[in-house]
């Protein structure tokens, strides 16, 4: 047999085959990883670029959806207020009234809710575009980078119970490089970059009835819906709040005697955090309810702000009526001193182009102090009465024994605790402690002296629509706290929706530079005292002004060069210093000037024949060696406001005076605006009560008034009073200015006890009201009035009730937390924050330190909420536990038995009142499409 051979095979050639076949897929896979990769670097430009694009578009569709919200709750509160008014009615078949029920009054609100937004002619064809386009705010300017947002807007009409904006679209058009490429300009992406947003927007009745039934007399405690004792924050650009509810929010740096004794302690501050609360840093200057950047619109029946109501840097407040207040669609504001003030945005165009902070009341505001429009290019705005109550009272405000204990100067350093600063926009320096150790308030001894204070460049005061303005008191140059030798320049960067201020680099975009004036108070004798003595400064009160009273009630800043002496100071035999006025200017065509310095009844030529002095104030300013005179108005025989009106009045003519443009080349012509430009002063001169001079601008000129002595501001000041502190006496329009002074002051006296009444009770009318008005102000806070702290746990402790209501209590801070919207009562002595992943608080928050909020939140008062969760924990009593009824009900002194507003009728739908309805419960969007026509 043959044996066959066996040969092995050889298997090279397939080897082959294989590792070629590899390499070409791995080329292939480079080849489509480098693809992936050129794809996803051009999408990732794409995206950067639209993310930019779209900031812009989102943000104006967030400024329609604001706009037409607004709308739509002005239309709903006026067919709530409608449908209120006849819910009792006269029955002629029963010959009796008869009162309507809740589900008939929302059926005849839902008819006249309707009607009003089809009436609206702000939305009609005709106007529909210009309306939206008005509540657009960014300054697009065409030709620059941002080419503009275009806005079109299809049919406006009725979809069943809805009523919609149909195809709303913004466009926006911008000059982008997505990538660039070696390969030539046809394979660059095209610049132009276009985006758009397509919606409807559909308002709807609210999903839920409203409780028209009152069960008698709600207390005003639960009609509010934040209770703070060392003020409210709302920080951050980008974040948006929207407070549907009263709020009490007090500065945190005075009047807190009751904080040194454990027994009526309302906070759990450290020594770090007194530190900061000493009414030098910008935060705690201008505490209370303090916006910082942010948007906040408040409805309300009372904001109690015993501190500052302050917009700052670039801020935007809102603050109007809620419908079921006593007087639907006005605010009461009780508050020390309204302020718009911080850091200015510059425009894209414009050398004093800036973007300040804004401030919109509708109401009645009641001030202590002043109005002051500091920031540039800031604007406020009201509608409703202005009461600018007192006049030359001193600052009673008290510095506490534990304020006093941290602050105290250092032994070792000399620096005070207070200069332990921390990252605010503004840095201010001072010390509040003698030598001694005890508490002095340097400076700033005008508060409650009102008055209006305009000093922001490009700034707007729109009063014309207040019905009555009554300012009683007079300005100051504020020498006590004054701007140092430096300034500070940053940049603002925008991340996210956070703004950080970061130090000017080579590479900085001018168009995002903001102006930080660095401040400090004066501490040395010599920097808060002025003297008409040459020599030493007095260690004497007597002796000690810190601050130059004006003589007007309304000021721009450019006035208090009227007070600057032109001349180069003398000192008299005595030591007492003054300057030469030339004698045509003294014997000019005006008995006030001509005999102002001198005694009545001299002649011209007495005065003639003698060189006329006029006596001068000396006072140094915190970071200049300069010294700066003023003339001692004191010493004028006549008042300061009719000085002032003289002084205006002098540049008008120098026809026949004998006076040539020379003789006043070296005085300063206030009435030549152009030194400093405000914006708008619009003021009616036939609304004011002043005691004092008022500033308008006129023809682009100052227009100066020594003062108007209308007497309707204060009838209706006095009208606005409880009958506990309303004057009696009646009073008509008289020449007398003795008597309407003295109605002034009575007015005065009211306000100021019913200032207190809310500062203590939160109710004016409170049967206690007559306890409060002689209350010690240091005593002052309605916690310890409501609220018995000392029955708080320690720690932190949450209770969550059978009907999902919350209650968080604590001796400490408390961030709150749980779900996107919560109802419930927070108290505590410590700060309170919110988790970012709540959208929604229903319910009262109450502290003994701040509410801090820096993200978009809703807040919304319900008194029928807080007394349903008042009932529950009340009727764990019954149940196995009275841990809740004892940490709870116990904290509320005031607490018993409380009856809950029924539900609606039909039960299918739960009742709610109308002071807690959102614009977002009625407004929604529809068919959102991004980037499709």
């Amino acid at each position: 047999m043959n044996k066959r051979k066996k040969h092995r095979k050889v298997n090279r050639g397939n080897s082959f085959i294989i590792v070629i076949t590899t390499i070409s897929f791995l080329a292939v896979l480079t080849t489509s990883l480098l693809v992936a990769v050129a794809a996803c670097f051009r999408i990732k430009a794409y995206d950067i670029n639209s993310r930019d694009n779209f900031y812009y578009l989102e943000q104006a569709m967030d400024e329609i959806y604001d706009g037409v919200g607004d709308i739509a709750m002005k239309h709903l509160n006026e067919a709530y207020n409608e449908t209120a008014e006849v819910m009792v009615y006269y029955d002629p078949v029963n010959k009796a009234y008869v009162t309507m029920s809740d589900s008939d009054a929302n059926k005849l609100m839902e008819a006249n809710f309707k009607k009003k937004l089809t009436d609206d002619t702000s939305l009609s064809a005709a106007n529909k575009v210009a309306t939206l386009k008005g509540m657009i705010s960014y300054p697009y300017v065409a030709g620059t980078r941002d080419d503009g947002v275009k806005l079109s807007v299809g049919n406006i009409a009725w979809d069943g119970d809805s009523y919609v904006i149909k195809d709303l679209v913004l466009k926006r058009t911008a000059q982008y490089s997505t990538y660039n490429t070696s390969r030539g300009p046809a394979k660059a992406a095209p610049s132009a970059f276009v985006q758009s947003l397509t919606t409807d927007l559909v308002i709807t009745k609210p999903d839920f009835n409203i409780n028209f039934t009152k069960e008698g007399e709600d207390s005003s405690l639960y009609g509010y819906t934040i209770i703070s004792d060392m003020g409210a924050e709302f920080n951050d650009i980008g974040t948006k709040v929207n407070i549907n509810g009263n709020v009490y929010a007090a500065a945190d740096f005075y009047n807190k005697v009751y904080n040194d004794t454990t027994a009526t302690k309302v906070n759990s501050y450290s020594d770090d955090d007194l530190k900061k609360c000493d009414g030098v840093r910008e935060k705690s200057m201008y505490s209370g309810f303090y916006v910082n950047g942010a948007k906040v619109s408040v409805m309300a029946e009372d904001l109690v702000v015993p501190g500052s109501v302050a917009s700052m840097n670039c801020g935007e407040l809102s603050v109007m009526g809620s419908p079921a207040g006593t007087d639907p669609g006005n605010v009461n504001i009780w508050a020390d001193s309204l302020v718009l003030g911080g850091y200015s945005r510059k425009q894209v165009t414009g050398t004093n182009n800036f973007r300040g902070s804004t401030l919109n009341i509708s109401g009645n505001a009641y001030i202590s102090d002043d109005l002051e429009v500091n920031a540039a290019g800031s604007q406020f705005k009201m509608n409703g009465n202005y009461y600018g109550y007192n006049y030359a009272t001193t600052d009673n405000r008290t510095y506490t024994a534990e304020f006093i204990s941290r602050v105290k100067k250092d032994a070792t350093t000399g620096r005070s605790a207070s200069r332990t600063y921390t990252k605010d926009v503004k840095i201010n320096d001072g010390n509040f402690i003698t030598d001694d150790g005890s508490a002095k308030s340097y400076g700033q001894a005008h508060y409650n002296s009102s008055s209006i204070i305009v000093n922001g460049m490009n700034s707007s005061l729109d009063l014309s629509g207040v019905d009555n303005i009554y300012i009683a008191g007079q300005a100051y140059v504020e020498l006590s706290k004054s701007k140092s030798a430096e300034s500070k320049t940053y940049e603002a960067v925008e991340t996210g929706d956070k703004i950080e201020l970061k130090e000017v680099t080579a590479t900085t975009d001018p168009n995002n530079l903001v102006e930080v004036d660095v401040y400090q108070y004066n501490k040395d004798k010599s920097n808060t005292n002025y003297t008409s003595k040459k020599d030493a400064y007095s260690d004497t009160d007597s002796d000690s002004v810190q601050d130059y009273r004006t003589g007007e009630g309304l000021t721009v800043k450019s006035n208090q060069l009227a007070y600057i002496p032109p001349y180069e100071v003398k000192e008299d035999t005595d030591g007492s210093l003054y300057v030469d006025w030339y004698s045509n200017i003294q014997l000019r065509d005006d008995s006030y000037f001509s005999k102002i310095w001198n005694e009545e009844g001299a002649s011209d030529e007495e005065i003639k024949k003698k060189l006329q002095k006029v006596p001068v104030i000396k006072t140094v300013v915190a970071g200049s060696d300069k010294p700066f005179y003023f003339y001692d108005l004191s010493k004028a025989r006549v008042g300061m406001n009719e000085f002032m009106e003289h002084y205006a009045k002098m540049f008008e003519d120098t026809a026949g005076t004998g006076m040539t443009a020379g003789d006043l080349a070296d005085f300063y012509d206030i009435t030549d605006y152009d030194g400093f430009k405000a914006k708008k002063i619009d003021v009616d001169w036939n609304k004011i009560y002043s005691n004092s001079a008022i500033s308008v601008l006129s023809s682009g000129k100052v227009d100066i008034k020594a003062d108007s002595k209308i007497v309707a501001p204060l009838i209706s000041a006095n009208d606005s009073l409880t009958d506990g502190t309303k004057i009696t006496s009646s009073i008509e329009e008289t020449s007398d200015v003795s008597l309407k002074k003295t109605y002034a002051a009575n007015v005065t006296l009211g306000l100021q006890k019913e200032y207190k009444a809310m500062k203590l009770l939160l109710d004016r009318k409170d049967a206690d009201a007559g306890t409060a008005y002689t209350t010690d102000e240091d005593s002052i806070t309605p916690i310890n009035y409501y609220f018995d702290f000392s029955k708080l746990p320690s720690g932190v402790k949450t209770h969550s009730l059978p009907s999902g209501s919350k209650v968080f209590l604590g001796d400490g801070d408390i961030k709150v937390t749980g779900a996107d919207k919560i109802k419930g009562i927070v108290i505590c002595k410590g700060n309170v924050t919110f988790d970012p992943t709540v959208k929604e608080f229903e319910g009262m928050v109450i502290c003994g330190g701040k509410v801090i909020v820096e993200h978009s939140i809703n807040f919304v008062a319900n008194a029928e909420l807080i007394k349903s969760i008042l009932k529950e924990c009340d009727e764990s009593r019954n149940l196995t536990s009275t841990e809740q009824h004892q940490e709870v009900c116990e904290v509320f002194r005031k607490f018993s038995s409380i009856a809950v507003a029924p539900a609606a009728e039909d039960g299918s739908v739960s009742a709610k009142s109308v002071s807690a309805v959102l614009y977002e419960d009625m407004l929604s969007y529809r068919n959102w499409k991004k980037n499709v026509d």
